[in-house]
């Protein structure tokens, strides 16, 4: 990508102003080649280089996108944006699951990253934390097919840190974000109190569906969908559902304690509520997206066994 820094000078200015099809012979100095170092053992010190290059394609480079101040809606938090084209049906919420087309610069028009010439667009849980603060803010409440355009300060982007040596500290962020698909992540499982199942492990669960046959002996290699919620909050941390790949585990694997003492009883079938202090969860520690002493909900089904 020409003005990214990924080549030696010479390259990035021989290349510059090339059409497609067209070749050059390309005769790089030291000063814009790998100078008094040298490279990977392969090019000695102080080498002059010369190259033959034919391009192929071009893939252009999103143009920034022009706007006015005033054009901008803002947040509290500092966020801006303005919707480039309208999309359709149910907003996206947190705890959804996005199929994301962007593109980004810093404020001076540099462009640092793009989903679109890549073509591949990117895939965030919103609202989870796996993205910079005022993409979650900014990716919620917008529909399929709508576009916007953000512009991120500081402080919900990179912050007085920067990252990967692409954005500077304290840098202002400006994307066009498109939202190609989403999958809205299942609802928060409710039950009657009096029908939940406390066990001396401290484990609760409410019995959905009894499944059938027997249930799995240990050693066994269960095939089962699932869903987890934190208590507090009620906020989904991960799904099998969503991805719409059933979990394969085997009985007696070291699973958290909870999880495997409330489906190895499960049959065929059978569908629960499983709700797991953090004596038999993730404990004092926590683990990636669940904190410390989190109680556990989850809601699972046994597709079968082995």
């Amino acid at each position: 990508r020409l003005g990214a820094g990924q080549v030696i000078p010479g390259w990035e200015e021989g290349v510059r102003g090339m059409k497609v099809g067209e070749r050059r012979i390309l005769v790089v100095p030291p000063a814009l080649g790998y100078g008094e170092q040298g490279a990977h053992g392969v090019i000695p010190p102080d080498s002059t280089l010369v190259f033959d290059v034919e391009l192929l394609s071009i893939d252009r480079a999103p143009e920034f996108p022009a706007y006015e101040e005033g054009s901008l809606q803002k947040s509290a938090t500092g966020l801006a944006w303005k919707v480039l084209a309208e999309g359709a049906g149910d907003a996206v919420a947190r705890g959804d699951f996005a199929s994301v087309h962007y593109s980004g610069w810093l404020a001076d028009r540099t462009l640092f990253d793009s989903s679109r010439m890549r073509g591949d667009p990117f895939q965030v849980q919103v609202g989870a934390g796996q993205v910079i603060p005022g993409w979650d803010e900014g990716l919620s409440g917008m529909k399929v097919g709508e576009k916007r355009l953000l512009v991120i300060p500081p402080q919900l982007g990179y912050g007085e840190e920067g990252a990967e040596g692409a954005i500077p500290p304290d840098a202002t962020l400006v994307f066009e974000v498109e939202v190609v698909s989403v999958v809205h992540a299942p609802a928060f499982p409710t039950w009657d109190e009096a029908a939940v199942a406390k066990q001396e492990s401290g484990l609760a669960w409410v019995e959905l569906a009894p499944g059938e046959g027997e249930a799995p002996p240990d050693g066994a290699t269960i095939r089962l969908h699932y869903t987890g919620w934190l208590a507090e909050g009620k906020t989904m941390f991960d799904s099998s559902r969503i991805r719409n790949e059933p979990l394969e585990m085997r009985v007696g694997s070291g699973i958290i304690a909870g999880f495997e003492e409330g489906v190895r009883s499960m049959k065929k079938g059978a569908r629960r509520i499983l709700i797991i202090p953090p004596g038999i969860g993730y404990g004092d520690q926590g683990r990636g997206s669940i904190p410390p002493g989190a109680t556990l909900v989850f809601e699972v089904e046994v597709v079968g066994f082995e």
